[in-house]
């Protein structure tokens, strides 16, 4: 039985036996197709040897990562929770490949796209152009560019998950993302004929002032123009709320920044979070993310060394 870290196979050794494992449509949780795999493709390789800050096997934390990289890449979509089957860029990748490889890979736009891919280039370019002796970052800016190449892929799932929730479903994840930044009472409007509000917050115990909420769950290629911000201002104006923001999983063109930002001239605020705003506030505030693992940095504490002097 194998049990030696660095004889284990690396993440991309897995893709064939992920995409194999799922060959013929069949849908399959996370964990039985990382059990099938170690089963069928690794048996030598003891499960006792754990990943590393994890009490996950190496063999089925590697299948984990093959099988997300694959999800990310459209190589297999998400049916259900935790739930894969592969996608028709799979069945076309068969008729010229038969081994999918990280050369085949880098010629990839899905890949070349991601933003995996994006940070790890350029991780890439500075291990290549700087040595451990003449790499001009600190250990911290080290340690912190590695942080991003972790997070990226992840921001990127995120994002696809709130395009994926129905509209209703995204206004929830707003509310629960404004209690959680500013500690507010987010009360909901109903789901129909809202007036082009889907939540209101409580800005203070006598509802002297509020704070009207509107969130649009948009594809990436739809973006919010003038005509929802002027309904939305419409909204604020009729109601006598002075401010507002505009959340969306998308994007604002010009025309409704310009709308936002001249509604200053009538006294109102509205605050315009797009997708890159809202997700990097869903990681901020812990919104349907869970913190997995904790890196301590330690330093010297000065003041317990002064009270020796």
């Amino acid at each position: 039985m194998i049990s030696d870290y660095s004889e284990y196979p690396k993440f991309y050794q897995y893709f064939m036996p992920v995409l194999e494992t799922y060959y013929g449509w069949r849908k399959i949780t996370e964990h039985d197709a990382k059990k099938e795999i170690q089963e069928k493709y690794f048996p030598n390789y003891s499960i006792d040897v754990l990943a590393w800050k994890s009490n996950e096997p190496l063999i089925y934390w590697r299948a984990h990562r093959a099988i997300y990289y694959l999800f990310v890449w459209n190589y297999l979509s998400r049916v259900e929770k935790w739930t894969y089957k592969i996608t028709e860029k799979w069945t076309n990748f068969l008729k010229e490949w038969k081994t999918m490889t990280l050369e085949y890979l880098k010629k990839d736009s899905d890949f070349i796209n991601s933003s995996f891919h994006k940070w790890r280039d350029k991780w890439d370019k500075q291990i290549h152009n700087n040595t451990s002796l003449n790499d001009e970052r600190t250990p911290e800016e080290i340690f912190q560019d590695s942080f991003k190449l972790i997070e990226a892929p992840k921001k990127d799932e995120l994002l696809e998950r709130c395009r994926e929730v129905d509209p209703y479903a995204f206004e929830i994840i707003v509310g629960i993302l404004c209690e959680a930044m500013w500690y507010w009472t987010f009360i909901e409007t109903k789901k129909s004929h809202d007036g082009w509000v889907d939540g209101i917050i409580k800005w203070d115990s006598l509802w002297f002032d509020k704070i009207f909420i509107q969130a649009k769950k948009y594809w990436e290629n739809s973006i919010v123009h003038w005509k929802e911000m002027q309904d939305f201002i419409w909204a604020l104006v009729s109601n006598w709320v002075k401010r507002g923001i505009f959340f969306t999983t998308s994007s604002f063109d010009k025309s409704a920044i310009k709308k936002a930002e001249d509604s200053t001239k009538t006294w109102h605020n509205i605050i315009l979070i797009d997708w890159k705003h809202l997700i990097d506030l869903m990681f901020k505030y812990n919104v349907w993310v869970q913190q997995k693992e904790t890196y301590v940095i330690k330093d010297i504490d000065e003041d317990f060394f002064d009270s020796f002097v």
